[in-house]
């Protein structure tokens, strides 16, 4: 694809890395604007950007590529800012960089004649991040027919996988990617927990969790199946091991409850691939159940 220019409004930890990955892929960036000045200035002189400030006054100093990452709740208002520097859009492709937010929200500048986007990478960004980070990950896109092809083929030359979804799937993307990284977190915070109930040191605790963690999402990225991957109590219809738990954790009943609804989900999951036998799933179930 033609390397348009780019520029980036917004230099956190997203726009920072991608404007990054997007000069090693050999993109020309234009300019970067951010409300601090002092990343802004710094981001340029790494990039090699031709121009840096707090927001753009003239469109002679944008690029034909504008990213807008920015906070969700600041997208819009940046939009209608941005619309307000010039008239004709046209020629223009500008997308911003929300999970939840569709590009329906860019309606100022689609109106001026700019093709729009919503360009989500579904990964997690850091200020620690670098452009390693953005290679091998999906990118879910939406927007309107032009900016759509522009987009998959701006994803590619990142090292992506784009992947087009249509505006009403995009907030249950971002629930489904919440829940596969945040509450990750809050899942170990949780196992810790449970292990220092028996006196372990919770730091120790995860620290011996990790390789196991490490080790089922290899086997999972290597599954067909999810289930595939799955092993221990409930996999195997152990429902002793299974009530023992239960009975260790009530003293605590927030845990007993995360056991017990994680564990149901599973069972649906085994019931549903035939995996054990009708009775050990009642079992496991009736054990499982909030009493």
């Amino acid at each position: 694809m033609k390397k348009l220019s780019i520029s980036f409004i917004g230099t956190g930890a997203l726009g920072g890395v991608m404007a990054r990955a997007a000069a090693m892929a050999g993109f020309p960036i234009k300019s970067v604007f951010n409300r601090s000045i002092s990343p802004a200035r710094k981001l340029a002189g790494e990039i090699g950007a031709e121009q840096f400030g707090e927001f753009p006054r003239q469109i002679k100093s944008l690029g034909k590529l504008i990213f807008l990452t920015v906070p969700d709740r600041h997208i819009e208002g940046a939009a209608e800012k941005l619309a307000g520097v010039e008239k004709n859009f046209d020629d223009y492709f500008v997308a911003h960089c929300s999970g939840n937010k569709p590009s329906a929200v860019l309606h100022s500048l689609q109106k001026r004649g700019a093709a729009v986007a919503a360009f989500h990478p579904i990964q997690t960004f850091s200020p620690a991040s670098t452009p390693a980070d953005f290679r091998d990950i999906f990118i879910d896109i939406e927007g309107d027919n032009k900016s759509v092809d522009f987009f998959k083929n701006f994803a590619g030359e990142l090292g992506c996988t784009p992947m087009e979804i249509a505006p009403e799937a995009k907030p249950y993307l971002h629930a489904a990617a919440v829940m596969a990284s945040n509450y990750l977190v809050a899942l170990l915070e949780s196992a810790g927990q449970m292990a220092e109930m028996g006196g372990i040191d919770g730091k120790e605790a995860r620290g011996a969790l990790m390789p196991l963690v490490q080790k089922n999402v290899s086997n999972i990225a290597r599954s067909d199946k999810l289930l595939d991957a799955l092993s221990g109590p409930i996999s195997r219809g152990d429902s002793d091991t299974v009530a023992d738990h239960l009975k260790l954790l009530e003293s605590n009943p927030p845990l007993a409850t995360l056991y017990r609804k994680l564990g149901q989900v599973l069972i649906q999951s085994i019931r549903e691939n035939g995996r054990l036998p009708k009775q050990k799933i009642n079992e496991l179930f009736e054990i499982l159940d909030e009493q």
